[in-house]
């Protein structure tokens, strides 16, 4: 008797702390225990470089993306969510493993407003970066504790796991234990494959838990492919299929004429410098 009110006198000064009443208190220590069951060490260590921050507005609105393909002219792409750059042509990128900020522009043949997903292409994209790996969503449902990488307000690039509050076949409800910045943010099952990514919850969302929404990759991966038919990439995102050991390559092709031409066709154009990035927060180093 005297442990348990010990326990519960632990959890309600957790939660003056917090802002948790007591059941939400154990509830976030109990997700954060199966987080170290959920995501392994190894899959955040091969994923985490492949997330972004995404910043725009002088600093004001942060978000995240994932690295999806390279092009032959050293031309970045970033899958993110368009409620996350919509309105803004310029858009800072910060990569984990760069020192540098670098200017992102939305790309206007490749928004998908049902979704609200969006690519973002960055000139002189520094090589070497890895690609985020599309895993199959087939098993997640409700009560499934999954993870984002996120940009939190104890640091960026955080871990958050969190457990699906309901699921359909476009995608799945939760709510995040902590503030983060997670528009945008990829989804990750154990293995640090993406799932989902999370897009802004009045464009596609469950009715009865209207909070953070992820569309599912199985959502995804079709539209990509769709995009990306006929452009020519150095590098590009990967599939991990359910039950296949061997990695699915996820496009190919050639460059169509005009292709890239019509990449960086944005409002106000492009004439290679860095004009009018937005002020981001000071990157973080490398390996960090």
């Amino acid at each position: 008797m005297k442990q348990l009110t010990q326990t519960l006198l632990s959890l309600l000064m957790l939660g003056l702390i917090t802002g948790n009443t007591p059941a939400q208190e154990l509830e976030r220590q109990e997700t954060t225990r199966q987080h170290e069951q959920v995501l392994t060490q190894d899959g955040y260590d091969k994923t985490s470089p492949a997330v972004v921050k995404i910043v725009s507005d002088a600093g004001r609105k942060i978000g995240a993306g994932v690295l999806l393909a390279v092009h032959n002219d050293d031309i970045g792409f970033v899958l993110t969510s368009y409620s996350m750059v919509a309105g803004r042509d310029k858009v800072a990128i910060i990569l984990r493993n760069y020192p540098d900020a670098l200017l992102g522009q939305v790309v206007d043949k490749w928004i998908d407003f049902d979704l609200d997903l969006a690519i973002v292409g960055i000139k002189d994209f520094p090589a070497g970066q890895p690609m985020i790996t599309l895993g199959p969503d087939s098993k997640l449902d409700s009560s499934r504790v999954v993870t984002s990488v996120s940009h939190a307000e104890d640091g960026d690039w955080v871990p958050i796991p969190t457990k699906i509050k309901a699921a359909d076949e476009r995608g799945f409800a939760f709510r995040l234990n902590e503030t983060a910045d997670s528009e945008g943010a990829p989804i990750l099952n154990n293995d640090g494959y993406m799932v989902g990514m999370t897009v802004s919850d009045d464009a596609t969302s469950i009715a009865e838990f209207p909070s953070d929404f992820a569309v599912r990759s199985s959502m995804i991966k079709p539209i990509l492919k769709e995009w990306f038919q006929g452009v020519e990439l150095k590098q590009k995102w990967r599939e991990k299929s359910a039950g296949i050991a061997t990695w699915i390559w996820a496009v190919g092709g050639s460059v169509v004429s005009g292709t890239v031409a019509t990449v960086f066709a944005i409002s106000n154009g492009n004439d290679g410098g860095p004009k009018n990035l937005p002020r981001p927060p000071q990157p973080p180093t490398t390996g960090q």
